[in-house]
């Protein structure tokens, strides 16, 4: 029991990491629009 909560938490810690960084190359790709569509 203790188990599963511990890695259903580090699951959701990784995707909490994995959205942001997400975010991050969104909101740096909408800061700088490169028609290339290159990050």
């Amino acid at each position: 029991m203790v188990r599963r909560y511990r890695d259903r938490a580090g699951t959701l810690q990784i995707l909490q990491q994995e959205a942001m960084f997400v975010l991050s190359r969104l909101q740096i790709a909408s800061n700088k629009f490169d028609p290339t569509g290159k990050f």
